[in-house]
């Protein structure tokens, strides 16, 4: 049993939507955006980013609704890219740029005021589990995939 983001098309495997989320772009309290006015595509090519690795899901992620709002990759300023999600969320945190991040990822930073919320509303990120369609599910895999199931999808 496994748990994949984006969209996945495999013959031998069984996929089952199970939750989505909201991605949020962040900023350190002390940051510009930190005040709430709407970011512009103008904004987004004008700030340094940090960003996570090649491969990554949550980059990957960003990189496409950054896409589809016209902001290709060669026009941002991406200063630091890091190998996790709480490398990236702590040089955010020290000011080193705005970074795109999991709510939940996020949400203590969010709620300690260690991390502010930029105005961005990006789209849902969905979220699949994943096990082989010819092998037997064990029972204690298929309780945790009905805890997926019932979870609440995350947003900002």
């Amino acid at each position: 049993l496994g748990f994949v983001e984006g969209p996945l098309d495999s013959p031998i495997l069984h996929v089952e939507p199970v939750t989505a989320e909201r991605m949020t772009v962040v900023v350190a309290p002390n940051h510009p955006w930190a005040r709430g006015g709407e970011l512009t595509n103008a904004d987004l090519r004008r700030q340094s980013w940090v960003f996570r690795e090649e491969g990554s899901g949550t980059r990957e992620a960003f990189l496409a609704a950054l896409q589809e709002r016209g902001v290709p990759l060669d026009t941002l300023k991406i200063i630091l890219t890091l190998p996790s999600n709480e490398a990236v969320r702590e040089a955010v945190a020290e000011g080193a740029g705005a970074a795109c991040l999991s709510p939940l990822v996020c949400r203590r930073s969010l709620a300690a005021g260690a991390l502010k919320r930029a105005n961005i509303l990006l789209p849902p990120r969905p979220f699949q589990a994943v096990h082989h369609r010819e092998r037997y599910v064990p029972k204690a895999a298929a309780a945790f995939l009905e805890l997926a199931r019932a979870m609440p999808s995350f947003s900002p």
